[in-house]
């Protein structure tokens, strides 16, 4: 089924829109979550420092970015004005698994284009070396707290579907067994003056075509499902 129809079909049935510490040790607030505890998420990109010198030594083994180019403006320097890192595991060092977010516009280090959206990417550490286990064309919008120790992810994409701006908010969650974040399900749909959760009843069959479409369309690499 098409999306769009399936999407008309859903609409009526939504709920609508109301109008430096070692890595080692958590902070207590983050070792105290209980499961399903949501974390919001909001990024605003800044220049200067990073926090945590942990960030910026990742990006410079990832070799994602350099020193400032007069020539490139808009090529990526290793600062929080381009990348911002997500601690997404409740114990163990992040620097062997971590998800950091680019910002929208930003060419990358050894890469030529621009990636219009924001890009979120999941590396973990084998053999002693970093690799990427995901890569979603998205933003994060929310951690939650899941009994794995490896927090679920909610991730917004931007699409236009049949000329109108939608947003589709996916639930990840981490397969130990294969080392990635596998797509869950859509959690909310939103158009420009329409909006809610996803009926449970709907759940499965939308849930399925918007999985089709963004991995179609390369929203979302090294994705399981």
């Amino acid at each position: 089924m098409n999306l769009m129809r399936l999407l008309y079909i859903s609409i009526p049935l939504l709920i609508l829109f109301s109008c430096s510490e070692t890595e080692e040790d958590k902070p207590k607030e983050w070792q105290s979550k209980k499961v399903g505890e949501v974390t919001e998420i909001e990024t605003i990109y800044e220049d200067g420092e990073f926090e945590n010198p942990m960030h910026f030594k990742l990006l410079k083994e990832l070799d994602l970015c350099g020193p400032e180019e007069p020539e490139c403006p808009r090529c990526a320097t290793c600062s929080p004005g381009f990348f911002r890192f997500f601690d997404i595991r409740k114990e163990g060092s992040m620097e062997n698994l971590f998800a950091v977010q680019v910002k929208a516009l930003t060419i990358l280090k050894n890469e030529e284009n621009a990636n219009p959206t924001r890009e979120v990417r999941v590396y973990i550490r084998e053999n002693g070396r970093l690799v990427e286990s995901n890569r979603l064309k998205g933003y994060i919008m929310e951690q939650i707290t899941s009994a794995s120790g490896i927090d679920d992810l909610m991730v917004r994409f931007f699409r236009v579907v049949d000329d109108e701006d939608t947003f589709f908010n996916c639930l990840f969650q981490w397969s130990e067994k294969d080392k990635k974040y596998k797509y869950v399900s859509v959690e909310r749909i939103e158009g420009k003056n329409w909006g809610g959760d996803v009926k449970e009843s709907l759940k499965k069959e939308t849930s399925q075509q918007v999985y089709n479409e963004l991995k179609a369309e390369g929203f979302i690499e090294g994705i399981l499902q």
